[in-house]
């Protein structure tokens, strides 16, 4: 089965690979409305001034079975006190049914597809991140004092969306989260659901640091709930 785009958010190399300057790994057993359908796993690293993230999302148990679906991703760019800069994005999907490749480059405020992307000019960038980059820097280990202080702009290349966290009240190892569809979805889609909300939750990590652990998302199928391994 085909997981919508918007539980991978709640549900990103050049100066080296994330394997050689200790990696931070995120993976997490996905299941929807209580059965195992998936496998993410997030990984990426920060050093001297830049990052490298990636993804693999694949469908596992029964889901595994009857549509195999396979989602990669990679993104690089900068890191500095403003937050990340993405300069590269690319993503290879199968649901089963459909592939498509997408190959974007951040320059200059401005973005621009690969070929045969049949884009006719670049776009402005206009603050977004691409989905890998809002997704690692939103789940990496982060501190205790504004764990809940995070949100970001996406473009996939045809899609631009929000997602934003706050804090819970009485729960402060909890973040309450949405997804907020903006644009580059069809009428279909937004008449469908424009927002989806998310329940964050974390645990103490190494460093005094706390560590994303478990999300619980609405979506149009039902509830999802990513554990992690």
């Amino acid at each position: 089965m085909r997981l919508p785009r918007h539980v991978l958010l709640c549900l990103a190399l050049a100066c080296a690979s994330p394997a050689a300057v200790a990696a931070e790994v995120m993976a997490f057993d996905v299941s929807l409305a209580g059965l195992p359908v998936a496998r993410l796993t997030v990984s990426g690293a920060v050093q001297r001034g830049r990052y490298a993230a990636a993804m693999q999302l694949g469908s596992t148990g029964l889901a595994a079975m009857l549509r195999r679906v396979r989602f990669a991703a990679r993104a690089e760019g900068r890191a500095g006190p403003a937050g990340p800069v993405p300069e590269r994005y690319a993503e290879d999907v199968d649901t089963g049914r459909r592939q498509s490749r997408t190959d974007l480059a951040w320059q200059g405020g401005l973005v621009t597809a690969g070929a045969g992307a049949g884009w006719p000019a670049p776009v402005p960038a206009a603050g977004a991140v691409d989905p890998l980059t809002a997704l690692f820097f939103g789940l990496r280990d982060r501190p205790a004092a504004g764990l809940c202080r995070y949100r970001a702009r996406t473009f996939d290349g045809t899609r631009r969306a929000e997602v934003a966290l706050a804090p819970v009240a009485g729960a402060p190892d909890a973040c309450r989260g949405s997804f907020r569809r903006l644009s580059g979805y069809t009428a279909a889609e937004m008449a469908e659901r424009r927002t989806f909300a998310f329940i964050l939750r974390y645990a103490p990590a190494p460093g005094g640091r706390m560590r994303a652990v478990r999300i619980e998302a609405q979506t149009i199928y039902g509830q999802a709930v990513l554990e992690r391994r």
